[in-house]
């Protein structure tokens, strides 16, 4: 059974939404014609240089006297700036700020305020400097580079200390991402980066290295030999593995570059070319240089040369026996340094057991290697003799070749992993050996873990250790056991190996971080474990704003992150470089605060009843880096001279007042001054301070100007730069409370509040107490219900939801009668029972049961009771639905509905509005079909088509309802059981925890089903003298919310005749499928006022009969018919229905009328 909720409480909801609240914080009608505040922001493009403007706009706002600007923060503790005569506020820095406009209007206080946003752009300015070149020797070719992240361009650098020998420019401007520093000279240098906000970063030190020595192994050279000429040698290139000299190299440095060999030299040519040749001595060639040193000369710009000595190539032979099943062998050789010999190449091998020989040649060949295969040749002892065409040796190799054994020529080794002492941890390689070279097509196969398994198919035949590859990449191994496959032409091997803990790299690592005048310094230790040994551990950044490929430095050493942002450092046990692999890396977040001025605690003022030159300023700096000194320099400048000065006075305390200064300057109220900030790394901030007035200024001030009922009220008074302070409050109704903080809280805030409140603070700041004043008031407010069904808990019982019996199915009897034969006579007072007949309720069992046969048809169903049990809804068995609609406290039906269901249909006459119970405990109101209740105060009972209340639209105005449309009809449902374990001496029980209900417990709102059609029908009258045969100053606009959001909207007039003053209106509407919205709009479209009554809507093909009652004595005083159309039925003053009125479209019509009395004795 389902009821309307009405077991509602009262709760106090806050009106605070939408334009209400637009209208009372844009513009105020207190004796004064209207007028408003705006305010128009200009962004904050450095630390804190915002503006906003403040204009007054509307009829009012030239009446306005004594006018007072002051800036609030929306979020408490922000900065703020007091009341002053200026509509201008400067230097203001981002964030959302509230302005507050205090007047005298025609003698009366008024105020506004409106909110207003500063955006700020600036993003403190941080400077990376980083060598790009060294020096080379004292010549002045070394490089670097500053990069600027954040700030405002242009970027002055200014070289503060640099090495006597440079001799270059000192001051640069720029406006790009990136500055490089050309001409540099080896040393020191020291540079100071300020922006076009005059914010300076700390101070910045450039070193520049100086080259003044190159190892053998810093140089890469390539020779050639030349063909049918063993006297000359081809030096092709020069190359650098040392990156300091590599910078020279890729980018075409001015460096030249020479070589000598046996006293002979080429000529100095660019670096990136190619050195050219070099013609021996007579009588020689080249062989005879094999292992010779050679000289690498490289001259600078200034003529400096750096010489460098490097060995040429040896020669000398490596070779590997292929075994073929034991039957003989292939050798595949290696002839390295061959490129040191005259060509072409005899090649003799000798069996020294047999004595055989086997001869070949070599020709031409400039690389560095050869490599040839001799196939099928006897076991046994070797020599192998290659010799130059000069007749000069060129190398001799011995060997021995032995048919195997028996046993497997395969064996597996767990090897380093890919990476893995780059940080790729828990990996390894599994190489399988042979005693012999590989023979192409052996198979490998990885036999278990299954998860594991695949096969690779050896490709060459010139190495005795091969990995197994999976898809083309080498396949890693976790630690674990394993079993390979080796097939080859000569049998099948399986071979088990175990990856032990000791096999694979780990790594573990921490860090520490500190900041330093130059950016984060991060030190990180840690471990990387391998083959049973603590390896040394090495850290790189990977990634980061400051770039990556950063030098990699060891455990216990720092990294300098010198850019804030977010940084990948990965550790590695190879001194040479680090790679992410995930596990082995670690985020590092820097967040940099440059130095500043703390604008929310910093102030300048003149304390009450002082002299208007007698301001102090005190001044706090946050951020930045003290470590050192543990204070902040503070510089005095008049406005607009606080980067470079003149300053009134310098010192570290902040402090600065007219009477300490001795005469040497005066700060004077409403005037502004500069406040450089210095800290020990060399940065500066400047920041403008404005000396406000405390005998005029606002000093207390209130989050905002209203509050909701049950809030906590928050007050605060100015930051005051000072700890010995007491703030004494008075407010109304007696109240007054002291206290050391600068807010007030007054919990639970309620209408006796609301009201003026002043606070008078004393301090060591001023003689006099500071004294100020602020008005709140008490938002308006709505007293709305919520649900004492769906809240929470429920107890069905208490409210009805289970226990009441209803009336549910009403079933009938079909079935034959005793009496089929129409041709006999019948006796009336016998005849006609059934000829069989079961009954409905039965005993089966004990037990009263229904016995549904198939004689019993049920014809009715009841669907929807309301809360005093009245039928609702109900359906037949084809599935058609009737329903009724309840009003005057769902006692008295106002409609009822023929093929719709109860949330289809609506029926509003506006009668039952006033209509209550005289209960002295004020109740939640009975929900409504359509709900006017906002629109209460516009119920007229001037003009009514029934009854005695119809509702006004004055012209321009508008009265609109909204409600939902739904795909499928509500579901009704019942209330939810949860239960819950209850343990009693030891035993546990399930018990009942709570009873639930939601929505489908409550009868359904008012709400239209998509796809179908809908009739609305109301009846309007204009109030004017019309001559005429249609109104044309009213509309009803019926608006339908389709599934992509638009809206169709029909706009209807009346139709039809007017009939005493009324006309009616009639649409169908359609209601597409997906719809989601239905809202009906009354508009008073003309000069006159408009009344509308009786609005009805239901399913087109429903027909409604509607009534409207007396809300005083609940006569019926009207029913309307299926066309809307009233019949009307009026009483005398004894309760008696003295005459019954039809209306029709020729206008009312009497239709009977009765008068009676009693004869008087």
């Amino acid at each position: 059974m389902i009821f309307k909720d009405r077991y509602t409480w009262k709760i106090i909801l806050c009106w605070m939404i939408g334009c209400f609240l637009l209208l009372r914080n844009g513009s105020v009608h207190a004796q004064c014609s209207p007028w408003a505040v705006s305010a128009a922001a200009q962004t904050s493009t450095c630390a804190a240089n915002g503006k906003i403007t403040v204009t007054l706009t509307g009829s009012g706002a030239s009446s306005l006297r004594n006018i007072l600007y002051s800036l609030e923060p929306v979020v408490s503790g922000g900065y703020a700036v007091p009341q002053s005569e200026l509509p201008v506020f400067e230097n203001v820095p981002g964030g959302q700020y509230r302005v507050v406009v205090q007047a005298v209007c025609n003698n009366v206080s008024v105020s506004a305020s409106t909110n207003v946003t500063v955006s700020n752009t600036y993003v403190p300015m941080n400077v990376l400097l980083k060598e790009e070149r060294m020096a080379f020797a004292s010549c002045n070719t070394g490089q670097g580079s500053i990069t600027f992240a954040g700030g405002n361009a242009p970027y002055t650098v200014t070289i503060t200390g640099k090495p006597s020998e440079y001799a270059g420019r000192t001051t640069f401007v720029t406006s790009a991402s990136t500055l490089l520093l050309d001409s540099l000279n080896a040393g020191s240098y020291t540079l100071s980066v300020s922006d076009a906000c005059t914010s300076t970063a700390p101070t910045q030190t450039l070193t520049v290295n100086a080259i003044t020595s190159i190892a053998a192994t810093d140089v890469g050279f390539n020779v050639e030999p030349v063909p049918l000429d063993c006297q000359q040698l081809w030096i092709s290139a020069i190359g650098f593995y040392s990156p300091d000299l590599y910078k020279y190299f890729s980018e075409s440095a001015p460096l030249k570059v020479s070589c000598t060999l046996a006293g002979v030299s080429t000529a100095y040519v660019p670096l990136t070319s190619a050195p050219g040749y070099l013609t021996l001595p007579a009588g020689t060639s080249i062989s005879d240089y094999r292992g010779a040193p050679l000289q690498i000369n490289f001259k600078s710009p200034c003529n400096e040369i750096l010489s460098v000595t490097v060995s040429l190539p040896s020669s000398w032979i490596s070779a590997a026996v292929e075994n073929n099943c034991g039957t003989d062998f292939n050798l595949s050789y290696t002839l390295y340094g061959a490129q040191m010999v005259c060509y072409p190449l005899s090649v003799s091998l000798k069996n020294s057991t047999t004595g055989s020989y086997r001869y070949g040649t070599i020709g031409f060949n400039k690389d560095a290697t050869v490599t040839d295969t001799i196939n099928h040749l006897s076991f046994g002892d070797y020599e192998m003799t290659i010799t130059g065409a000069d007749g000069k040796l060129a190398s001799q190799y011995y060997f021995s070749a032995k048919p195997p054994a028996g046993e497997s020529p395969y064996f597996l080794t767990a090897e380093e992993g890919p990476g893995a002492s780059l940080g790729n941890e828990g990996i390894a390689l599994i190489a399988v050996h042979k005693t012999s070279l590989f023979s192409v097509g052996t198979r490998i196969e990885v036999i278990s873990p299954a998860d594991k398994a695949f096969t690779y198919v050896v490709d060459y035949n010139n190495n005795n250790i091969a990995y197994p590859l999976k898809n083309g990449e080498l396949e890693t191994f976790g630690v674990g056991s394993y079993l390979i496959r080796v097939t080859d032409n000569c049998g099948v091997y399986e071979i088990p190996i175990t990856i032990e803990e000791d096999d694979v790299f780990r790594y573990s690592w921490s860090y520490t971080s500190m900041q330093t005048c130059m950016g984060l310094s991060v030190k990180p230790t840690g471990h990387a474990y391998y083959k049973g040994q603590d390896l040394p551990t090495y850290y790189q950044i990977i990634s980061g704003p400051a770039g990556s490929g950063n030098s990699i430095i060891p455990a216990g050493d720092s990294l300098l992150l010198s850019i804030p942002g977010s940084y990948r450092v990965a550790v590695s046990a190879y001194d040479g470089a680090a790679v992410d692999y995930g596990s082995n890396a670690k985020d590092v977040h820097y967040v940099n605060q440059p130095l500043a001025v703390d604008v929310e605690n910093s102030l300048g003022w003149v304390c009450p009843r002082q002299a208007n030159n007698s301001g102090t300023i005190r001044a706090f700096g946050k951020y930045g880096g003290t470590a050192q000194s543990g204070v902040y320099t503070f510089k005095l400048a008049e406005a607009g001279k606080g980067a470079t000065g003149p300053y009134l006075a310098v010192n570290n305390s902040g402090y600065f007042s007219s009477v300490a200064s001795g005469g040497n300057y005066s700060l004077i109220a409403n005037q502004s001054y500069d406040i450089k900030v210095e800290d020990d790394c060399g940065a500066s901030a400047v920041q403008s301070l404005k000396i406000i007035d405390f005998a005029t200024a606002q000093v207390v001030f209130s989050d905002k100007p209203e509050y909701c009922i049950g809030e906590t009220a928050h007050l605060r008074t100015i930051n005051l730069p000072t700890t010995a302070r007491r703030a004494y409050w008075t407010g109304p109704n007696g109240f007054s409370t002291q206290s050391t903080s600068s807010d007030l809280f007054i919990p639970d805030f309620r209408v006796e509040n609301a009201g003026e409140y002043r606070v008078a603070i004393t301090s060591d700041m001023c003689g006099d107490s500071i004294v100020g004043t602020v008005t709140i008031g008490a938002a308006p407010y709505l007293a709305v219900c919520y649900s004492a069904v769906t809240d929470t808990s429920v107890n069905p019982y208490i409210y009805g939801l289970l226990g009441s019996w209803r009336p549910m199915r009403s079933y009938t009897y079909y079935g034959s009668r005793a009496e089929s034969d129409p041709d006999k006579p019948t006796d009336i007072r016998t005849d006609g029972a059934f000829a069989d007949f079961d009954a409905f309720w039965q005993v089966k069992d004990g037990k009263w049961s229904a016995q549904k046969q198939e004689a019993w048809v049920w014809n009715a169903e009841s669907t929807i009771f309301n809360a005093k049990g009245f039928e609702l809804e109900n359906k037949d068995p084809l599935g058609r639905y009737n329903s009724g609609i309840y009003g005057y406290g769902d006692a008295i039906p106002v409609a009822v509905v023929q093929n719709s269901r109860y949330q289809e249909a609506t029926f509003e006459g506006f009668e039952d509005y006033y209509f209550a119970n005289a209960n002295c405990q004020e109740a939640c109101p009975a929900g409504r079909r359509f709900d006017f209740t906002p629109y209460m105060s516009r119920i007229d009972s001037t003009q009514r088509h029934t009854g005695r209340y119809s509702i006004r639209v004055v012209p321009g105005d508008t009265v609109g309802v909204i409600s939902p449309i739904m795909d499928v009809a509500e579901t009704l449902g019942a209330p939810s059981f949860n239960e819950t374990t209850f343990t009693c001496n030891n035993v546990p029980t399930t018990v009942l925890k709570s009873v639930n209900a939601n929505s489908e417990v409550l009868l359904p709102s008012f709400a239209l089903l998509s796809g179908r059609k809908a009739v609305f029908s109301a009846w309007v009258k204009e109030m004017q003298d019309c001559q005429c045969n249609s109104y044309e100053s009213n509309q009803v606009a019926l608006a339908v919310t389709t599934g992509d959001g638009n809206s169709v909207v029909v706009k209807i007039k009346p139709v039809g005749a007017i009939i005493d003053g009324w006309q009616r209106y009639e649409q169908v509407i359609d209601i597409p499928v997906g719809s989601s919205k239905f809202s009906v709009v009354l508009l008073a479209t003309g000069s006159t006022t408009v009344f509308y009554d009786d609005i009805r809507i239901h399913p087109y093909n429903a027909n409604m009969k509607s009534f409207v009652y007396d809300a005083r004595n609940l006569r019926m005083m009207a029913e309307l018919d299926e066309n809307n159309y009233a019949t009307f039925f009026e009483y005398d003053d004894d309760a008696t229905l003295t005459r019954v009125k039809k209306e029709t479209e020729r206008g009312v019509k009497t239709i009977k009328e009765t008068r009676s009395a009693l004869i008087k004795e």
